[in-house]
């Protein structure tokens, strides 16, 4: 009774802030182009994205360096064919250029292909011989996907170097958890109980003591299609995604092609990419 009265004076003491206009917001596409370090937008400024180590920070901080946009997508339907082969790192200045849904700079919002894939999962289909079929189609269902924190608006780095986590602490800390420190891979509640007596309502009335304690109830968290071992390239290039397709399209579905299909994106033919000039 004594944590849950301090508690409250706490979270009234904070609702007297005074609360600042909110950042533009907008709906999210399938896909988001987010970076992956805080100090993305001082990089770029820097010249980072141009500079001897281009091709590192263009990987890290596809959104500063302008690599994506949200709603990105591969420009050819052979990217996930190329990038299965290796391409992504051979040949690191073209593929993400024209293939950055396959080589991971584009971040795809998990979700199922069909209404029915619940029932689905229920009934057993992610496991046996439906599996490899039911996965691909039932990503979300079937445990494919991922809860990660991560940034959905390319400027999110920019507007924390700016002081808006602070400033804007109720759009920001939902919108921008990775870039306002919410979270840092993972993104879990901390303390599930005092989640769930607070609800959303206090996520909305007190952001920024609440938030960064509870980003799942507070919609903070987002479910991505993405690898979850380094070594997924390397295994989807020596053709385990098709020996093991239900072990490691579990483990490497943006590697295995999973989350490609997941947006509709076919696989092209497989003839490697002509290597172009370092962008």
């Amino acid at each position: 009774m004594k944590l849950i009265v301090q508690v409250s004076i706490f979270l009234v003491a904070v609702s007297a802030l005074a609360d600042p206009p909110p950042a533009p917001s907008a709906e999210q596409p399938d896909t988001l182009c987010t970076d992956k370090d805080v100090s993305c937008s001082s990089w770029a400024k820097e010249g980072g994205c141009l500079g001897e180590n281009s091709l590192h920070v263009s990987s890290v901080c596809p959104a500063s360096c302008n690599i994506c946009s949200p709603g990105c997508h591969d420009k050819s339907a052979s990217c996930t064919s190329w990038a299965i082969a290796g391409e992504c790192a051979k040949n690191p200045g073209y593929m993400l250029a024209h293939c950055p849904l396959s080589c991971g700079a584009c971040i795809v919002t998990c979700k199922d292909k069909m209404d029915t894939c619940p029932s689905w999962a229920e009934e057993g289909r992610c496991e046996g011989d439906h599996a490899a079929f039911t996965l691909r189609v039932c990503p979300r269902s079937c445990g494919v996907c991922s809860t990660a924190c991560l940034d959905r608006h390319p400027d999110c780095s920019s507007w924390a170097h700016e002081d808006q986590c602070h400033e804007n602490g109720r759009f920001m800390l939902q919108n921008c958890a990775r870039s306002c420190g919410v979270c840092s891979s993972e993104c879990s509640d901390h303390n599930s109980t005092l989640c769930e007596m607070w609800g959303t309502q206090q996520c909305e009335e007190n952001p920024l003591s609440v938030v960064k304690l509870c980003p799942a109830t507070c919609g903070a968290c987002h479910d991505t299609c993405a690898d979850k071992d380094t070594s997924c390239p390397q295994w989807a290039q020596e053709g385990e995604c098709e020996r093991n397709p239900v072990v490691v399209g579990r483990l490497c579905p943006m590697s295995c092609g999973i989350c490609a299909d997941m947006l509709g994106v076919a696989s092209g033919d497989d003839t490697p990419v002509v290597h172009k000039a370092e962008l």
